[in-house]
């Protein structure tokens, strides 16, 4: 996905952005101080590597065909952005239920078929993790935020087990 042309068209969620609007919510939140603590790793995903991205690759936005490929759907907020974006939704957002179940083996088959098929730089570890996180506070006010903030903490106190998947599952140490 990530070889194709990239687009005249930014990704629809601007890094910056949802960095400074992520600081401007926090006062709305009990846990504000904390939010705002992790502002300066949603800025620093800018500086990644950037192709033409989807940004919520998840089962719903996915079909399979009678031949057997899968197509993505729901291309509407694509652009040129930070090749972590695309990876980094999934880990919080996808492979953590609200409930803090972890599904290890989905989150394998999709890092493990990303290393295999993509042909340019993959981001590193904590790269990803970055980006699943300004997605995963991103996508805090948007239904029960006390459990997507308990599922964002979740994932942030197991980064070290986080990361070290990443690195086995990607191929990089």
């Amino acid at each position: 996905m990530h070889a194709l042309p990239t687009v005249s068209k930014d990704f629809a969620i601007p890094v910056q952005a949802a960095a400074n609007e992520l600081d401007q919510q926090a006062s709305d939140y009990p846990f504000a101080e904390d939010l705002r603590s992790l502002t300066h790793r949603v800025r620093r995903i800018s500086d990644q590597p950037a192709a033409t991205i989807h940004g919520e690759v998840n089962l719903s936005n996915v079909r399979q065909r009678p031949d057997g490929d899968l197509v993505l759907l729901d291309w509407d907020a694509a652009g040129t952005g930070p090749i972590a974006l695309d990876l980094g939704y999934p880990l919080i957002c996808v492979f953590h239920d609200e409930d803090l179940t972890w599904h290890p083996d989905r989150a394998a088959a999709f890092y493990a078929g990303y290393a295999e098929n993509s042909t340019g730089t993959i981001p590193s570890p904590e790269q990803i993790f970055d980006a699943a996180l300004m997605h995963a506070l991103h996508y805090l006010r948007f239904a029960n935020t006390a459990q997507r903030w308990a599922r964002a903490r979740y994932a942030i106190n197991q980064e070290a087990r986080l990361l070290e998947f990443l690195a086995r599952t990607i191929g990089q140490h």
